[in-house]
């Protein structure tokens, strides 16, 4: 998620009452497939849910799938713990 600042700027916009579309965050969900680090920030930035998409389609994709997800299930604890549903995650590996 490279432009992480530019989807808490959505987020903010959607979710705000006064000047934005007013919905709940509860009612919101960011589905990624991208940079595992920047799911802490965007944990700590938002109360949105998550949906988690990490496919691979090729042996060189996977060992680096298995490298980034050694942090994962930490980070989707830690991202649960916030005032949200918490997230869903889907692996497929072709």
């Amino acid at each position: 998620m490279p432009n992480l600042s530019n989807v808490v700027g959505a987020i903010n916009i959607i979710t705000d009452s006064d000047i934005g579309l007013g919905f709940s965050s509860r009612r919101v969900t960011v589905s990624t497939s991208g940079l595992i680090p920047k799911l802490s920030q965007l944990g700590r930035e938002t109360t949105v849910n998550l949906a988690i998409s990490l496919n691979a389609t090729d042996n060189k994709t996977r060992d680096m799938l298995d490298t980034s997800l050694i942090d994962l299930p930490k980070i989707l604890q830690e991202y649960g713990h916030k005032d949200r549903e918490g997230y869903d995650a889907e692996v497929r590996v072709a």
